[in-house]
Order: C-alpha cells, then sequence, then structure tokens
C-alpha cells in the first residue's frame, strides 16, 4: 500500500499541475481509493478537490449511494455537483452510452462554470486490459486500438487518470486496508453485456497464463500509441509536399512514395476531407492514380463526388467535366 501511495503522489506531481481538481466519484471502489489517494497527499502538493457524482437512477440502490457521496462531502468539507440522470430521459436501447454521454457532458459543464483544468478519473490498468480485448472482439481500423490514455485533452482542459498503472486488485487492497466504505454495483456481476463478459471470462485466463498480462497490455497500447503517432507526423508532412495548390496534389509525388506510404497517404486524405471508403474503393483509387496508360479521367466516390486526374494533378470535385 505504501508503495501505491508513493507512485502515486509521484503520478499526481507529474499530470496535475493544477492547484483544483474535479474528481469523478462513483461511489464505486475504484473512485472512492482515488479520492483517498487525493485527500493523503502531503499538505503542500495537496490539490483543491471538488466532487462530481451522477445519480444515474438506474438502481435502487442510488439513493443510499447518493446519501452516503453528500455525508462524505459534507464531513469533510469538499464542494460537491450532484445531477440525477431522470428516469424519463432514459433512452431504449443505448443506455450504457447514452449514461456516459449524459456524465461526462455534466463534467465538462461544472469545469466550465468553475474554472476547473483538470477532471480525474479512476480508470485502472483492469479497465486499460478490458478496453483493449473489447475492441479486438469488435474489430475496426488499428487507431482503434489505442486504448485509455493517462491524459487527453478534455472540455477546457484536461482529463487524467492517475490509477491507470494500478490494477483492480491493487486497489482493492488498498481500500481493505484502509477500510474504506464503498458501494459495489450489482450489474456489474451480470454476464449479459460485453464488457462484464470480457471482464468475469477472458480477463482472469489471461492472467493465468500470465501474471504480467496487464503489464503487458499497457506497453503493446504504449508501443502503437507511438508507432501511430510518428505513422501520423510523417503522413502529414507527406500531404504537405504533395499539396501543389489548395485544392489539388501531385500525382508525380503521391508516386514517387512507396506502397505502403501511398496507401497510408491516400487514406489520411480522404479523412481530412471526411470521406470513408472500404479496403476495395481505396484499392480501386490506388490503381486509377497509379495508370500511366490513363492520364486523364475520374473516378466516383460518393453520390454526388470525383477523383478527377489530369496529368500530375488529381483533386476532388462533385462534378466530372
Amino acid at each position: 500500500m505504501e508503495n501505491l501511495a508513493q507512485s502515486f503522489f509521484y503520478n499526481f506531481r507529474k499530470y496535475c499541475p493544477n492547484q483544483r481538481v474535479l474528481v469523478a466519484v462513483s461511489t464505486g471502489v475504484d473512485s472512492m481509493v482515488l479520492l483517498d489517494l487525493l485527500s493523503e497527499l502531503p499538505e503542500s502538493v495537496r490539490p483543491v478537490i471538488e466532487v462530481a457524482y451522477v445519480d444515474h437512477k438506474l438502481r435502487q440502490e442510488s439513493q443510499a449511494e447518493t446519501s452516503f457521496i453528500r455525508n462524505f462531502c459534507k464531513k469533510r468539507h469538499i464542494k460537491l455537483h450532484c445531477r440525477e440522470w431522470e428516469t424519463e430521459i432514459h433512452p431504449n436501447v443505448g443506455i450504457e452510452s447514452a449514461a456516459r454521454t449524459f456524465r461526462y457532458k455534466f463534467f465538462a459543464d461544472i469545469m466550465e462554470k468553475t474554472g476547473i483544468k483538470t477532471l480525474l478519473t479512476a480508470h485502472h490498468a483492469d479497465d486499460q486490459a478490458e478496453t483493449f480485448l473489447m475492441k479486438l472482439v469488435r474489430g475496426g481500423n488499428i487507431q482503434q486500438l489505442q486504448g485509455i490514455r493517462v491524459t487527453r485533452r478534455f472540455a477546457d482542459g484536461y482529463l487524467v487518470r492517475l490509477l491507470l498503472n494500478y490494477s483492480k486488485d491493487e486497489i482493492r487492497e488498498y481500500a481493505r486496508k484502509r477500510d474504506l466504505i464503498y458501494f459495489e454495483d450489482a450489474t456489474n456481476r451480470s454476464n449479459d453485456y460485453l464488457r462484464n463478459r470480457v471482464r468475469h471470462l477472458l480477463v482472469p485466463k489471461m492472467k493465468d497464463e500470465n501474471s504480467k498480462f496487464l503489464e503487458h497490455v499497457q506497453s503493446y497500447e504504449h508501443q502503437l500509441s507511438l508507432l501511430l503517432c510518428a505513422t501520423e507526423e510523417q503522413v502529414d508532412n507527406y500531404l504537405v509536399e504533395m499539396q501543389i495548390n489548395e485544392t489539388a496534389f501531385s500525382v508525380d509525388f503521391w508516386l514517387s512514395l512507396s506502397k505502403s506510404w501511398r496507401t497510408l497517404v491516400i487514406r489520411k486524405l480522404l479523412e481530412k476531407y471526411s470521406r470513408k471508403l472500404n479496403e476495395d474503393s481505396l484499392n480501386q483509387i490506388e490503381s486509377f492514380l497509379g495508370n500511366s496508360q490513363k492520364p486523364q479521367g475520374s473516378i466516383k466516390i460518393g453520390m454526388h463526388e470525383f477523383l478527377i486526374k489530369k496529368y500530375n494533378l488529381f483533386y476532388f470535385d462533385n462534378k466530372y467535366q
């Protein structure tokens, strides 16, 4: 427990330069441990803590949880921002996503009104692994495999996850030794949701196979983020070099790139202009631009849009002349 508190102190100093923080609290073990760790920081670095709490009105226990966090903050002279998600605006489908949207909109509103620049959430290493595995199951492009980051832009400040390097077991052990009071969400035990199935059925097996599974996920996430960031920077550089004027691009420059870079550059160019095409369409575009036997022509890439090639130039237009 001492090591956790010490490393938390280091992480706080590294990622939280501001002296006021907003802590997203659910009354679960993760957020209550985060709140306790913040409260136990040395007085010289301890921030002014404000708490954001949402009663989602999804469980009968929420009334007791709301009463608990109100009393908790009152006793410790912590300012509490509390909001209810009224049942009449609950959607019939996609309730988890809707709840998250409501919650983070509330957090952003508080930050705007108070001027707080740092939002702290209690995401941890198990959350990272679960998110990674869920994305593998669902599929998509490789950018989507990037997991939860320690810090990212949010509202007019930053969202910071200081517990991301700690496992759920470490967090529970800290709570046990500190004799913390927290609430367990009964829905977390149900396998009706994909995340819970990943949490209960997949992650434990991975940990059994290798006790360092969580560390390995963190490492892969970090390596992937570095590679994607470096690739993105190089693609942006190529796009600048390839651009001839405000709307047109050089076919010759594009052809001078390796096959891999040509694909990445075209993909980024299409994304830049909000055009989403499947792999077959991308291959068709590459074949069209690389066809020296047809120096002029067009290819339809949308309902009313064309990619037009005229010798060394190509550009996008809503009609072909």
